[in-house]
Parts: C-alpha cells; structure tokens; sequence
C-alpha cells in the first residue's frame, strides 16, 4: 500500500521518517510503500527545518488469503466424469477457468467431464476481496481403436487378427 505524508505548515524542506521501517520501501521518503505481513500501525514523524516536529499514524489492515484447493490432478478416459475441488467456505467465492466439461464454474467441487486434457485454474475469493489461486489437471485417456489386420468377413472356424495399440496397461 502506498503511504502518503502531506504537511501543511511549517517551513520545507521537511524530513520524514516512517516506523516500523522493516516492511517500508523509502522510509525516509513523504511517499512510503509498505508491505506489511500483518495488520499493522503505522507512523510518521514529520520534522521542518525549524526542527518543528509531528507525527501521524495510520494502520494498514493485511487480510489473509482464502484456502484454494483445486485437489490432485486426475486421469479418466473418454466420457468419465471426476470430482475436482474441496469443501467450500462459506462467503468465499469459487470461479473455474475454463468452464469446459464442468457441471458448474462456481462451485467448489464441480464434476469435470473435459472432452480432452485440461488444466482447470481454480480461483477462490475471500469475503474482503483476497484471491488466491489453484491448478489441477484431468487427462484424459484417448479410446481404445480397434484396427482389423485384414478383412473383417470371415468364414465359420476362420480367424482375424485384431490390433487394439501398444502403450495401454491391460488387454482382456
């Protein structure tokens, strides 16, 4: 947050001091930024060159970042559907991108049919307008092809010879 010190009075230059300086980019500056952990109070003292002195604070309130748990990537095959997400909080908001394969974009655990592999970003938003971010990814399994090694009209007692691919797990 940008903090600003705008004395009125007094004789300039002026010299300018903020505290705690630690999370204070250009503490000596009228023009600080601050980068707070937590909720803190600031301040300033403000000395003319009559060596006048003033100080002013003013706190800076750090809210925390919602929960965002888009849940471990998964692996279906064509046509299946997958639970993604957790539990939601209430007054937290849930928006997923892309809305592709989803039963919603604003639930926090959507059902995700995706026609190909997808990597769904999950954003939550607090109540105070804090967002926080998640990733999960569904791939999806292509469908088995079967491919005849020849023609597919057989005589009683014949045979044929089928090729379902290389790279799969299981064969039945």
């Amino acid at each position: 947050v940008l903090l600003r010190a705008f004395p009125t009075g007094g004789r300039p230059p002026f010299t300018y001091s903020w505290t705690p300086s630690a999370s204070v980019r250009n503490p000596n500056n009228s023009d600080a930024w601050a980068k707070p952990g937590v909720t803190t109070t600031y301040t300033v003292t403000v000395t003319d060159t009559a060596g006048c002195v003033i100080t002013e604070t003013i706190p800076v309130t750090v809210h925390p970042l919602p929960a965002a748990d888009a849940g471990l990537d998964r692996m279906i095959c064509v046509g299946n559907t997958t639970q993604l997400g957790s539990p939601g909080v209430l007054g937290n908001s849930y928006s997923w991108s892309p809305a592709t394969g989803l039963s919603s974009a604003t639930a926090p655990m959507p059902n995700a049919s995706p026609p190909r592999t997808t990597t769904y970003i999950l954003t939550v938003t607090s109540p105070d307008g804090c967002p926080k971010r998640d990733t999960v990814t569904v791939t999806v399994n292509p469908d088995v092809q079967i491919t005849p090694a020849g023609p597919v009209s057989i005589c009683i007692g014949g045979s044929i010879q089928l090729d379902a691919g290389a790279g799969y797990v299981a064969y039945s």
